[in-house]
Order: structure tokens, then C-alpha cells, then sequence
């Protein structure tokens, strides 16, 4: 088998990711193409080579899931951060706080620290943000998986 039938096969088909194609996606894919034509010096009205399209396809579609990623945990890191204040307000009227609230709150605190952490060692924040997908990711039962 040569490189290219390898390199064909582990890409997903286009039709598989223009299915669950995002704005975002669709927007990344429409501007890529733009300018990957006007680099190979091909017409508005050409079709890319299929190889290329396929690089185009799943690049778009693995920074738009990527970027999704990011935002879902900003969003939870920024509830977090609110929970927590009422949960000082809370502990301070009432003292009482669910266990499982305990438990989302520890483990936001424990990933907020963990991105705290990997910045001070040098990543940016968005690959801070990906590791900690992939981590959280990582600890899903088997059979769940994280929907973007």
C-alpha cells in the first residue's frame, strides 16, 4: 500500500465531515480554499485537488471542534467561578452544600490550577485548553463521549 492509499484512508470522507460541518467550519473551509487557490494559481470557479480538499476538510474540522472545546470549558470554568461565589454566600448564610456540588466544584478548581499550571510551564493558553480536553475527554465511561 503506498503512502497516499495510507494517508486516504485514515482521512475521514468529506461527506462524514460536511455533514456535522459547523458555522465555524464552514467558514474556515470557505477562506482556506480561497487561499490555497490563489497559492496553486488556480481559477474562482476550480475545484481543489481532491488530496488537498481532504487536508482542507479535516484541518477545518478538527480547529473547529478544537476551537468548540475551548469555549465549553471557558464557559464552565466562568460558572465555576460564579458557583463559587455563591457558595461562599451560601456557606456564610447556611453552611450547606451538596456533595456533588462539592465534588464539580473541586474538580473545576483542580482544572483551573492544572491550566494555571501548564501556562506557567509554557504552553499557551489554547494548548492548555486542548490538554485539558483531552484529559477530561480521557475519563469519559466507556461508550460516552464528549458531543461538540
Amino acid at each position: 500500500m503506498s503512502a497516499n492509499q495510507r494517508r486516504g484512508a485514515a482521512r475521514k470522507p468529506p461527506a462524514a465531515i460536511s455533514a456535522r460541518a459547523t458555522p465555524l467550519e464552514t467558514q474556515i473551509k470557505r477562506e482556506v480554499k480561497v487561499g490555497i487557490k490563489r497559492r496553486l494559481g488556480l481559477g474562482e470557479g476550480d475545484r481543489l485537488p481532491d488530496g488537498v480538499q481532504g487536508l482542507v476538510d479535516s484541518a477545518a474540522h478538527e480547529v473547529a471542534e478544537s476551537s468548540l472545546a475551548i469555549n465549553v470549558l471557558r464557559e464552565v470554568e466562568a460558572v465555576t467561578k460564579r458557583i463559587g461565589r455563591t457558595w461562599d454566600d451560601r456557606a456564610g448564610a447556611a453552611g450547606v452544600m451538596s456533595h456533588s456540588e462539592i465534588g464539580l466544584l473541586a474538580e473545576a478548581e483542580y482544572l483551573a490550577a492544572k491550566k494555571k499550571a501548564l501556562q506557567a510551564a509554557g504552553f499557551s493558553s489554547e494548548q492548555a485548553m486542548r490538554i485539558l480536553v483531552a484529559e477530561v475527554s480521557a475519563r469519559q465511561p466507556t461508550g460516552r463521549t464528549i458531543e461538540t
